[in-house]
């Protein structure tokens, strides 16, 4: 099953879709019995989660009024590994992407964020990675150790025209201080400008909703 798209947009004529493919066996993951059993990357990512992967479909197009687009069954959909020349992150899933809402369906869209493993003995997502889909690489992270991370959303500073000048919006976990913490991380370098404690645990939540104003 698909677990994400990630800014679907049309692009010389064809839709690219960035994707980050799950299994059947995803949501099983956050059961504490099976968190708590082995390294999460080591055993248990093939049969969850797959690499992320990009997909591109051609546009079928009407020639003159009256005509019919191509059936679905005739359409050829190509999908490869999204960051397949990125060694850091070539067999590991990302999950929960955002991006800038003002870049919505653009082609010029260059950046989009995601939490992942740091490594294969991460028991759980424990950074946020900032992905280039132009290049196709990974630019930079955030990642702190013993904080685990949930789904970052994207802030835009307001009369930006940046993609990427704004605020990523996350809550942390600091399992050495056992608090969770309410955080701001600036996306360009993705460096932490502020964390403020809870005080309290916050249970793992997958998604956050940011809505811009009048939307």
């Amino acid at each position: 099953m698909n677990n994400h798209f990630v800014n679907p947009h049309e692009e010389n004529g064809q839709l690219v879709i960035d994707c980050a493919p799950a299994t059947s066996h995803y949501l099983d993951n956050y059961f504490s019995h099976n968190l708590a059993n082995v390294s999460w990357m080591h055993t248990r990512s093939p049969s969850i989660m797959f690499r992320s992967t990009r997909c591109v479909a051609p546009i079928p197009r009407s020639d003159s009024p009256g005509s019919t687009h191509e059936p679905l069954v005739n359409r050829t959909i190509r999908c490869e590994p999204l960051l397949a020349s990125d060694p850091r992150v070539a067999d590991i899933g990302l999950d929960f992407p955002t991006f800038n809402p003002l870049f919505k369906y653009k082609a010029a869209s260059k950046w989009w964020y995601a939490t992942a493993p740091a490594t294969e003995h991460s028991m759980w997502f424990d950074t946020v990675v900032k992905v280039d889909s132009k290049r196709r690489r990974i630019a930079a992270v955030f990642h702190e150790d013993g904080v685990y991370v949930t789904e970052a959303n994207f802030i835009p500073r307001p009369g930006s025209a940046d993609e990427d000048d704004g605020l990523l919006f996350t809550v942390l976990y600091n399992s050495s201080a056992d608090v969770s913490l309410a955080a701001l991380i600036e996306p360009k370098a993705m460096r932490l400008v502020e964390a403020v404690s809870l005080g309290a645990v916050i249970p793992y939540h997958s998604h956050g909703v940011m809505c811009l104003p009048n939307s």
